[in-house]
């Protein structure tokens, strides 16, 4: 009768060396796989923390640092510290003005731009003007604040004086707003020239208040606003000749004027 048993045992090792390799060659398969290698890649603890600390650290920007050789863009709003020349023209013109970086030097005529602001810083023995103009926008918005920290007038009435002419009328032909400081308090006049004659006084002002004005054009007429309240409407333009926006002051001889605009605009 045949050995039954040891039969069997020889048919169960053979099952198993072949089980085994069976799953020997299925693991190798798999590990050869592209997928598996992505799947591992992925969830890697190497890889993942090369990933976080990738995340996590800032995000390097081009910051400029000025040197000391930079120079500010001059705007028209003053609010580089500069009086642009290539938007602002000083008057007289005969009067050989200096600028450096496209920024003119106005300190002789106590007129300069710092603080974001135009000041006016002017102690007279003899009489004395300084003036700048720019161009108007055909449609748009002048709008600037007025504060006058001092205001002494000599013998005649001093002015600070905003408006719109030619670049050869300055306080003898256009429209202006003259801060006028007379013996008898201080004063806002409106009127075609700096002489005493053909004005119309609006109103009163405070030393250290402020004072908002805007200049509205619309192509060949503007109108005059005081703290946002209109006072003078529809004053015509010149269709023949360029008109431009005036800045400046004219003083009697011994007049001390410290004043300054802020916030102005141009909007068109």
């Amino acid at each position: 009768m045949p050995n039954r048993t040891g039969s069997k045992k020889k048919i169960d090792k053979a099952i198993v060396v072949a089980i085994i390799g069976l799953v020997g060659a299925t693991i190798a398969a798999l590990f050869a796989s592209p997928v598996l290698v992505a799947i591992v890649q992925k969830t890697s603890p190497a890889v993942m923390a090369t990933a976080t600390s990738t995340t996590s650290a800032p995000i390097p920007t081009a910051t400029f640092i000025p040197t000391s050789t930079f120079t500010l863009t001059p705007k028209q709003d003053f609010s580089s510290d500069c009086i642009n020349s290539t938007d602002w023209t000083p008057s007289p013109e005969s009067i050989s003005f200096t600028k450096e970086n496209n920024c003119w030097d106005l300190s002789s005529y106590g007129i300069a731009a710092q603080d974001s602001n135009l000041s006016f810083v002017i102690k007279n023995d003899i009489p004395q003007a300084g003036s700048l103009y720019t161009p108007i926008p055909e449609k748009g918005i002048v709008k600037f604040t007025v504060k006058i920290d001092k205001f002494i007038s000599g013998k005649t009435n001093g002015n600070l004086v905003f408006g719109v002419g030619t670049v050869n009328d300055w306080l003898t032909e256009g429209e202006f707003l003259f801060f006028r400081a007379t013996d008898s308090g201080y004063y806002l006049v409106y009127g075609n020239s700096v002489l005493e004659v053909g004005k119309r006084t609006i109103d009163s002002y405070k030393i250290g208040s402020d004072i908002v004005v805007g200049f509205h054009f619309n192509k060949l007429a503007f109108d005059i606003y005081i703290n946002n309240t209109k006072i003078v409407s529809d004053i015509p333009l010149s269709a023949s000749s360029p008109q431009v926006f005036w800045v400046g002051y004219r003083l009697p001889e011994k007049s001390n004027l410290v004043a300054s605009i802020s916030g102005f605009s141009i909007e068109k």
